[in-house]
């Protein structure tokens, strides 16, 4: 049996498109970029920001230079390293101190031993990864960080080593 032209042209069109597929798919995977992205920079020069070094003392268009995550230079007379990005703060301010919202710094650990769910039965009870108890993933209302801040721990003079 013989096919009529638009059979065969249905055929050729999805022939066509295979080998037109075949063709660009080496294309596509030839622009992929080899390896890591290089290192733009790790210095960053801010300039001109606000500076509150502690309550009440307040000093404009100073200058910061932050080398590899690190505050390397403060002042309003700093020279802008060649390699550093410069980014502009005229609007931007800086408080001196380490203030991070996660920061376990201080904080005596918990001892991990201790049964922290209220679970006193001799079987362990199965936590839902995905929705533990509040006590086990870090909330609690209940407990203030005044009452358990310690200066004498050792993350914070690990932290003020780390700048």
């Amino acid at each position: 049996m013989q096919k009529t032209p638009k059979e065969l042209s249905g055929h050729f069109s999805w022939g066509l498109m295979a080998v037109i597929a075949l063709i660009c798919l080496p294309l596509h995977t030839s622009a992929q970029l080899n390896g890591a992205l290089p290192k733009v920079t790790s210095a960053y020069f801010l300039q001109n920001v606000n500076v509150v070094s502690s309550p009440g003392a307040y000093q404009e268009n100073i200058n910061i230079l932050i080398e590899d995550g690190m505050i390397q230079t403060i002042g309003s007379r700093i020279p802008v390293p060649s390699h550093a990005r410069i980014i502009q703060c005229d609007s931007m301010f800086v408080y001196a101190g380490f203030i991070e919202g996660i920061s376990h710094t201080g904080i005596p650990t918990r001892d991990k031993s201790a049964n922290s769910s209220g679970n006193t039965g001799g079987s362990k009870q199965k936590i839902d990864r995905g929705n533990p108890p509040n006590d086990l993933a870090g909330i609690r209302p209940d407990r203030s960080v005044r009452d358990l801040y310690k200066s004498s721990e050792k993350s914070v003079s690990n932290a003020r080593k780390l700048g």
